[in-house]
């Protein structure tokens, strides 16, 4: 449907905002859980293989967990930068597991589409997080407090 309205405008990954609040918002194993299904999904729907999008997927998520551990505020200001920094470190994640995988790594980088989709991520994430905390209270699902991860 993007490209119906926006054309060739590269598109907001929403897949990394659900895996930022996951990772953010969640115990150890609903996090791990969420991220082979978003891995699953969304290599179901795209060109890239399973195997290196889960591996990046996974690479984002221990990031997360240590830059939670490390640095953590409750808000969508938070879960805005967390998700610009996945949507930024998830490229250079997929072109390096690419050449330690592929036979055909990944030749071309796309600068300017990998800046926008970086911009464009961040912004849309914002309205997001709201969309998200709207489900988990209709869920009744409580937020994590402990930024340890949880326990598993």
């Amino acid at each position: 449907m993007w490209y119906q309205f926006f054309g060739y405008t590269p598109a907001p990954q929403l897949w990394i905002s659900i895996l930022v609040y996951w990772t953010l918002n969640r115990k150890l194993w609903e996090g791990s859980v969420m991220l082979y299904l978003i891995a699953f999904i969304v290599s179901s729907q795209s060109a890239v293989p399973f195997s290196i999008l889960l591996t990046s997927c996974v690479g984002l998520f221990v990031i997360g967990l240590t830059i939670k551990q490390r640095v953590y505020w409750p808000g969508p200001q938070y879960f805005m930068m967390m998700s610009a920094f996945f949507s930024f470190v998830f490229p250079l994640f997929h072109y390096f597991v690419s050449f330690l995988v592929e036979d055909n790594a990944i030749s071309s980088f796309y600068f300017f589409r990998w800046v926008a989709t970086w911009i464009l991520t961040g912004l849309f994430s914002f309205p997001f997080f709201f969309v998200l905390e709207w489900v988990d209270k209709k869920t009744q699902k409580e937020k994590l407090v402990d930024v340890s991860g949880g326990d598993f």
